[in-house]
């Protein structure tokens, strides 16, 4: 593991989620806010920015800068659902 910052990050309030974005070992970090802990690890990002979470949708939405792309993962399951290529 990288020394990084954890300077991005959103909010599943009614689900007592904190996701949280590793940037520098490409990673989203996913915490229980209610115990404290950490529950799952997104992996496979380049460098994992700034994120929306959208209850509505189950879905959480980050921008990975190094890839040019935003990455949609379904917040059930934290698979991959959709590439959205970044236009310069």
């Amino acid at each position: 593991m990288k020394e990084g910052d954890f300077d991005h990050f959103t909010i599943d309030l009614e689900g007592h989620r904190l996701f949280l974005a590793a940037e520098a070992n490409g990673l989203v970090e996913i915490f229980d806010t209610r115990t404290n802990t950490l529950i799952h690890t997104i992996r496979g990002m380049e460098a994992p920015h700034s994120m929306v979470y959208r209850g509505d949708l189950k879905r959480l939405f980050v921008v990975d800068g190094d890839a040019s792309e935003i990455k949609v993962f379904d917040t059930d399951t934290y698979a991959l659902v959709e590439h959205i290529p970044l236009i310069h």
